[in-house]
């Protein structure tokens, strides 16, 4: 799913003259990390939030965003 929705998003990119036709798959490739961060951090916000533990979840969120960027 999440790579049919990044090749969708390239394929606009392309069509929308954005990007050359070249640089689809670096660019399919860099939406489908985002994507799928975007999954992963939504699911943990939301069991967390079912869990009555948001304060926990954004706590782990921050540490782990702090510790790939080192």
């Amino acid at each position: 799913m999440i790579k049919n929705l990044s090749a969708s998003i390239a394929d606009f990119y392309v069509q929308k003259n954005i990007i050359s036709s070249d640089e689809k798959e670096v660019y399919q490739w860099g939406v489908s990390l985002v994507l799928n961060d975007i999954v992963t951090f939504s699911l943990v916000l939301l069991l967390s939030a079912l869990l009555s533990y948001i304060r926990f979840g954004a706590e782990y969120l921050i540490v782990f965003c702090l510790t790939r960027i080192y």
